[in-house]
């Protein structure tokens, strides 16, 4: 089976209902989400540049998914990566008489003050140049000018991610990981060395299928939508459950609830299950961070003593679980005075066994 250990979206922005209120637009009034539904429609001013956007990290991954099909040649718009009114680097659509503009999705990937732009026409990212520059907001600029056939630029999706590749991890030398489609085609293959596969995304945001093959034995295969920058690995078959009868497992992909803390304290009884028609042994389950995200340092974990928890600490072992049967443990989540932010405390469990 395979689990996700890390999370690479950054934002996945869709206009459907409303404008993310860190975006920033200017001018006011050169923009609209309801001429056309679904879409940032992007209007040309006479004097200045139309620009929408949003702070972006110091390395990252952007991709616009936009329609924009100039006609005039003074029509042009497109990326725009910016760090000041003096220091901007635009990526620009523009038409000439012997070319006809169909681009439909903008790429940068950045690191080190480093990016490396793309294109894509309808036939796969394209490489296009390379820019040096430190932005702190990244979006979309429609360059000023107002004339007859200008045509605005419509916007559908932005999405920002950590890098553009896909890791898979804890996998076999000469393993294949394969981003497939929906509809079962293969988008990307990379052969796992030193134990990890990095695949390069064919999209940022990807809806389909990693499966991963050793030979003609399937040793993972998941179903989700993939963001440049996750990370995957190949995990066992025993896994955790907070019920020993329905066997209703923790999320290999996304946060589980466990519930909230009373007076301080959650105390959660949990379970190791084994699916397999053998034996298990020398079964390890460590507390561990969750996706650079604070919560781990509160938890902790003990093993079942004759119904009640045993020693909490950060780990725990079981000598053996036998073909179908489930272990029970007890994790603990107690309130700290290291952290006093809004958002849910996370944490993983870290399984291993022999």
């Amino acid at each position: 089976m395979l689990y996700k250990r890390e999370d690479g979206k950054i934002r996945d922005d869709t206009f459907s209902g409303s404008i993310p209120l860190d975006w920033i637009i200017t001018p006011s009034g050169y923009y609209s989400i309801s001429e056309r539904p679904g879409y940032l429609r992007m209007k040309h001013h006479a004097t200045k540049d139309a620009l929408a956007v949003f702070p972006v990290p110091p390395s990252f991954a952007l991709e616009i998914e936009a329609e924009y099909f100039p006609t005039q040649a003074a029509d042009t718009g497109g990326l725009i990566l910016y760090r000041d009114s003096e220091q901007s680097a635009e990526f620009l659509e523009v038409y000439t008489d012997d070319t006809s503009s169909d681009v439909t999705r903008w790429r940068a990937i950045g690191q080190n003050n480093v990016f490396d732009l793309y294109s894509d026409s309808g036939e796969g990212i394209e490489f296009v140049d390379s820019v040096s520059i430190a932005p702190v907001k990244a979006g979309i600029v429609l360059k000023k000018g107002q004339a007859a056939g200008f045509v605005p630029l419509d916007v559908k999706r932005v999405v920002v991610t950590t890098s553009d590749t896909l890791i898979v991890g804890n996998l076999p030398d000469g393993a294949v990981a394969q981003l497939l489609s929906t509809d079962g085609q293969v988008q990307a293959t990379s052969i796992a060395s030193g134990g990890v596969a990095a695949i390069k995304m064919p999209l940022l945001r990807f809806d389909g299928r990693l499966v991963v093959k050793q030979g003609s034995s399937v040793l993972g295969d998941i179903t989700n939508v993939f963001y440049g920058g996750d990370r995957y690995d190949k995990g066992s078959s025993v896994s955790i459950v907070t019920d020993p009868n329905t066997k209703a497992e923790l999320s290999v992909t996304s946060p589980t609830d466990l519930g909230l803390m009373v007076n301080g304290v959650l105390l959660k009884q949990l379970w190791v299950y084994n699916p397999e028609p053998f034996a298990v042994t020398t079964v390890s389950i460590d507390v561990v961070q969750w996706n650079s995200k604070f919560g781990y340092q509160w938890a902790d974990i003990a093993n079942d003593v004759n119904g009640s928890p045993g020693t909490f600490s950060d780990s725990i072992n079981i000598s053996l679980i036998s073909p179908g049967a489930t272990v029970p443990f007890y994790v603990r989540i107690t309130q700290g005075t290291d952290y006093d932010g809004l958002e849910p405390l996370y944490f993983g469990f870290d399984l291993k066994h022999m």
